[in-house]
């Protein structure tokens, strides 16, 4: 994959049709999935090259691929965790401001916070973080998200994951 995506830079990169909207915005995807297919093969810094130029643009794609790349990366090394909490909560709140609508980007990020937070072994902090973002709003906008939710409150409290038929462990 990575492969395919830097021929499709190559190849349309430099192409006039590509240097402003809608052609940018494909780019722009293009240039993202290639940080991630980086990043799935473990090629961190390689990943964060190809993120650092798109973090500038006031875009959420890569902010959300470069969370994702602090998470795997911190998973990988055993360490790290700090910056990824630090990374989530800010997009978190920064969509918080954006929007008086909550995405799932939002609800996503709140997870991801709680999840760092659960793996530096702050399990008091990860649940207070999902329960306060399920009271506010207890779909949690959508129905997945909420399993999410649920899903990683029971792994927090140490209990098994819920079955998806009977509910019951």
């Amino acid at each position: 994959a990575e492969a395919l995506f830097e021929r499709i830079l190559k190849t349309f990169g430099e192409e006039p049709a590509y240097k402003k909207p809608p052609g940018s915005d494909k780019l722009l995807r293009v240039k993202v999935k290639l940080a991630s297919s980086q990043r799935i093969q473990g090629k961190y810094a390689s990943a964060q090259k190809t993120l650092e130029p798109l973090l500038k643009l006031p875009v959420l794609l890569p902010k959300i691929e470069e969370g994702l790349l602090l998470e795997e990366k911190a998973t990988a090394l055993h360490k790290g965790w700090e910056l990824s909490v630090d990374h989530w909560k800010r997009l978190a709140e920064t969509l918080a401001r954006a929007r008086r609508q909550k995405t799932e980007e939002y609800y996503d990020a709140w997870y991801h916070t709680a999840y760092g937070q659960y793996k530096l072994g702050l399990k008091a902090e990860a649940r207070k973080t999902l329960k306060s973002v399920m009271a506010l709003s207890p779909t949690v906008g959508t129905p997945d998200m909420k399993k999410k939710y649920e899903a990683l409150v029971r792994r927090i409290d140490g209990l098994p994951a819920a079955t998806a038929r009977t509910g019951r462990p």
